[in-house]
């Protein structure tokens, strides 16, 4: 027989985790006010002076749009934000669909693990390199940029984690 989650050991890591996922939302969230900002005084350039602000584009897809993907993952999984399909389980009972949730998230789990293992291997490369674009008028550094998706990813991870331990606790008290 197993034993029972100890959901007092459980709720501190759960909270740091949400924390880590807000911070993490937090620098998406960041990004996407950068990149208006950066676009705008771009557009502004482009229009008053002739001339818009060099890198735009590359700085806006290699920096700002790695925050907006990356970033908000864990508290969208924390949060059940997801995008789902629902279509045949909602008729089963409250048990299934929690112990479905749980593996699913195994499985998610798995998918993640090699994901962030392939971003990990990445990250070391291209710091290794110090992989970085070239604007025409300055060299703009990626590199950190790899990391930021591996964290991402981890935190994903970790998220994912507490969904299937939440599942878990759920399914145990179902029905």
């Amino acid at each position: 027989m197993t034993q029972p989650v100890n959901e007092s050991v459980f709720t501190p890591i759960e909270t740091a985790i949400e924390w880590l996922a807000k911070l993490s939302f937090f620098v998406g969230a960041l990004s996407i006010i950068l990149m208006m900002l950066h676009i705008g005084a771009d557009v502004f350039a482009r229009t008053f002076f002739g001339s818009g602000v060099p890198g735009t584009l590359e700085i806006t897809a290699e920096w700002y749009m790695i925050g907006i993907v990356y970033m908000p993952l864990a508290l969208l999984m924390l949060r059940d934000q997801h995008i789902s399909v629902d279509l045949f389980i909602h008729n089963l009972s409250p048990r299934v669909q929690h112990g479905l949730r749980a593996a699913t998230g195994v499985l998610a789990m798995a998918y993640f693990y090699y994901w962030a293992d392939a971003s990990l291997q990445l990250a070391l490369k291209k710091t290794k390199r110090l992989s970085f674009l070239d604007s025409g008028l300055w060299q703009i550094p990626t590199w950190p940029v790899y990391w930021a998706c591996f964290i991402g990813v981890v935190l994903l991870m970790l998220a994912t984690a507490v969904m299937i331990v939440r599942a878990v606790i759920a399914s145990r008290t179902a029905d």
